[in-house]
């Protein structure tokens, strides 16, 4: 009988639980050690195991350190259980039934169909099936696998990495009147990927226009680039760190740049009494498209809160507001919508 052990500890909760690292082992009925693992999801362990003889057996559950505390807490499932599922393609375009297979370790695949209203929000959903709920993309470009003709843009784009140092490619063609700058934005981490990926594009000459955006730490790494002529461009996919394998997949959506950028404000949490004032951090991370001179204001702000303006010039990320609470402001706790 094969049986497997999963021991859900630090996905219950890693804030709580960063400080158990749970353990598992398995014994035959005289104490001879079968099995043992310390860790495959992340530190959470499991073990895929087939019994040799008809008998009795014992699993044992214990911290590397042989610490515990309040918050160790596990939960242990055993059986003919399946793991490392997955769904591929994860994600769709709206007012299509996508024909996605479910799949796993211990699990025979089968083709589940998943049908998208044509007024269906765009962007994540989670897709519940008997192996589980699965994070979903909901797109509106048509969609393509790796392979094949040249594909038009907009596209959503869909592969697996499935061995290390493997790379997809993907031919891209851009049509006159089309040329101009595309965002690639990958979906991985989002959709439960095992994987890392790390991606470039090439013009039709061959010569690189994007770099590995995946080395800037992003789990989900997006690139612009100026497809500034027509002709056919590759888009390359690459293995960038994780583990390789059927549950490997990415999507990528290809579609016109669009201006984006970011805005951080520290702290984000500011407290002030009356008759006080606090600085604030304004930083912005331009992305695409966004070049001028901004100028930076706080509308609808408490009564008696004042904050200065400020202006961030093309050739600077950040400026400092001063925030002032009058005399006479009447405390509380508010938020900005």
């Amino acid at each position: 009988e094969r049986l497997v052990f999963n021991c859900n500890a630090y996905r219950l909760n890693p804030g709580s639980q960063a400080f158990f690292f749970p353990v598992l082992y398995l014994y035959d009925a005289q104490g001879k050690q079968l099995a043992k693992n310390t860790g495959y999801f992340g530190l959470d362990p499991l073990i895929d195991w087939t019994a040799p003889a008809d008998g009795e057996y014992v699993i044992q559950v214990r911290d590397m350190l042989y610490r515990g505390s309040p918050s160790s807490i596990y939960r242990l499932s055993v059986g003919a259980l399946p793991y490392d599922t997955y769904l591929f393609p994860a994600g769709g375009r709206r007012g299509e039934t996508v024909s996605a297979t479910l799949s796993g370790e211990n699990l025979k695949a089968r083709q589940l169909p998943i049908g998208l209203e044509s007024n269906a929000p765009l962007g994540m959903r989670q897709v519940a099936t008997a192996e589980g709920s699965f994070p979903f993309v909901v797109g509106e470009a048509p969609e393509a696998m790796e392979g094949g003709d040249p594909l038009p843009l907009p596209i959503s784009l869909n592969g697996r990495i499935t061995a290390r140092d493997e790379v997809d490619r993907f031919n891209l063609q851009v049509a006159p009147g089309q040329t101009g700058v595309y965002s690639f934005e990958s979906f991985v981490e989002r959709i439960g990927s095992a994987v890392g990926i790390r991606m470039r594009v090439l013009d039709p000459r061959g010569r690189a226009l994007g770099n590995d955006a995946s080395v800037q730490g992003r789990p989900d790494p997006r690139l612009d680039v100026n497809l500034s002529q027509p002709g056919t461009y590759v888009l390359e996919v690459g293995e960038g760190g994780g583990k390789a394998g059927p549950r490997g997949i990415y999507r990528i959506q290809v579609t016109p740049s669009q201006p984006d950028m970011a805005v951080v404000v520290s702290p984000d949490n500011p407290n002030l009494g009356p008759g006080t004032n606090t600085y604030l951090q304004v930083r912005v991370l331009r992305r695409t498209g966004i070049t001028g001179e901004m100028e930076v204001t706080f509308p609808n702000l408490p009564p008696g809160v004042t904050a200065t303006a400020a202006r961030i010039r093309p050739d600077q990320n950040q400026a400092f507001v001063v925030l002032s609470a009058a005399a006479n402001a009447q405390p509380g706790s508010f938020a900005m919508v």
